[in-house]
């Protein structure tokens, strides 16, 4: 006898995936009708979450056979018939594993052969454990594939017109792919792949076209990341490559390039980077350096690329270099905060589009009057320093709604902060000479 809960399994079951059935039916059987609507309608066919695994595992249990592949016939065998049209195929969510796409070889047989114009396959949200399973659509000209959260542990791969490679969130830590020429996207992010295994699987290919990289999450340890030909991805517009023990960049590489719009290179191991400051990055508007181990940030020189987000905290910075000021018609978001900052250049004046400062948990003995020109600041955290005192130019912050002073050395708060009308949250707990004035006081809970 089945529990409450398996009951309201198999009716959800019988209830949901039965109705998803007739709505696929619908949407590929009447291939003729398709032809005539349109020549550019693009056929679907969304069998995600169609196979239940657990319905099929209470009737192997109690009946000795398993059904998956009767509950599922009735609508592969419309599949088969309309899949010479089909261009779009999801499969995700399915439980799926083994050698097969589709629940048994009979299947495969009967329907991947027929494939001839599949462009999109989503796999995703699986088990399946190796990329063998995709030799049967070896011939379909798939652009975009999606193998990502699934069990792969390796994956080798010979698809010539693949556009887009999603295989994050798998095991892999082995990889090979060939005529991967026309590729634009590839994520590996959340495996186990190393340095070497991703140079010598995916990067030493000649690459023109790959635009965006996702790396984030491996295993990868070097001072020369990646060590492969300076040319191999000159387009390259995204990166990332946070989560990992990398501690520097090969400058040769990222030289060439000059396209990226976005470098995320958080939580490595990092004591210097390319300078990725130089205008050459014409592009360049986010910057990700965070929690790493970098002592100064590279040479800032104008002409600079337009970076709206630096992220640079949780590292060891001692300084800001004036010519940070240089950022100003561009940068919006600036965090700073755990380092070992013990003054912020007057430049800091100059970001003037910046609409938050965190600068927080540093050693800061003051802030430069110029703080009072970055009239589009709405947050602005300071606590954890040493500062003894606020400059009155605080004051002229008129879209200020939060500020943070707490934990420092404050004997007085300047009376200009009343200028401040759209000031709502304003802490300063933990500054032990502090005079509460009445206006204070109206802050406190």
């Amino acid at each position: 006898m089945m529990s409450r809960r398996d009951e309201g399994h198999y009716q959800y079951v019988m209830n949901n995936v039965a109705r998803i059935g007739d709505e696929q039916n619908n949407q590929i059987v009447d291939t003729e009708n398709i032809r005539s609507q349109t020549q550019n309608l693009v056929p679907v066919a969304d069998f995600s979450f169609y196979q239940v695994k657990a319905y099929a595992n209470d009737e192997l249990e109690q009946n000795g056979t398993p059904i998956t592949e009767e509950y599922q016939s009735e609508a592969l065998d419309r599949l088969s018939d309309a899949a010479n049209d089909v261009e779009t195929l999801n499969i995700s969510r399915n439980y799926l594993t083994g050698p097969n796409i589709f629940v048994t070889k009979n299947y495969n047989s009967k329907i991947c052969s027929k494939l001839s114009k599949l462009k999109k396959l989503d796999i995703s949200n699986n088990d399946f454990t190796e990329g063998k399973v995709l030799e049967c659509i070896q011939n379909s000209p798939i652009e975009e594939l999606d193998f990502s959260h699934n069990s792969l542990v390796s994956f080798e791969l010979i698809i010539d017109h693949v556009r887009q490679l999603l295989l994050g969130y798998n095991r892999l830590s082995q990889l090979t792919l060939f005529g991967t020429v026309n590729l634009q996207e590839v994520d590996l992010s959340y495996n186990k792949l190393e340095a070497k295994v991703i140079e010598d699987g995916l990067l030493s290919l000649n690459l023109p076209h790959l635009r965006i990289l996702r790396l984030n999450n491996n295993k990868i340890v070097g001072n020369r990341f990646p060590n492969v030909g300076s040319n191999k991805c000159a387009a390259l517009e995204e990166i990332y490559i946070d989560c990992n023990e990398i501690e520097g960049l090969n400058d040769e590489f990222f030289s060439v390039c000059t396209s990226l719009r976005i470098v995320s290179a958080s939580e490595n191991k990092l004591t210097s980077t390319p300078n990725f400051f130089d205008g050459k990055y014409s592009a360049l508007t986010q910057v990700i350096l965070n929690n790493n181990s970098l002592r100064a940030l590279p040479d800032i020189v104008y002409p600079v690329p337009p970076i709206e987000t630096l992220y640079i905290h949780n590292n060891e910075l001692e300084y800001l270099p004036e010519a940070i000021g240089l950022f100003g018609p561009t940068l919006k978001d600036i965090s700073l905060q755990s380092n070992k900052l013990t003054t912020l250049p007057s430049s800091i004046g100059d970001l003037v589009q910046l609409s938050a400062l965190y600068a927080f948990r540093n050693q800061l003995n003051e802030l430069p009057s110029e703080i009072g020109k970055l009239v589009n600041l709405t947050e602005l955290d300071v606590f954890g320093n040493n500062l003894c005192s606020l400059p009155k130019e605080i004051g002229n912050l008129v879209n200020l709604k939060r500020l943070c002073v707490d934990d420092n050395k404050l004997e007085s708060i300047p009376n200009d902060i009343m200028n401040c009308a759209n000031l709502y949250l304003f802490t300063f707990e933990g500054n032990k000479e502090l005079k509460i004035t009445p206006f204070l006081s109206m802050f406190r809970k």
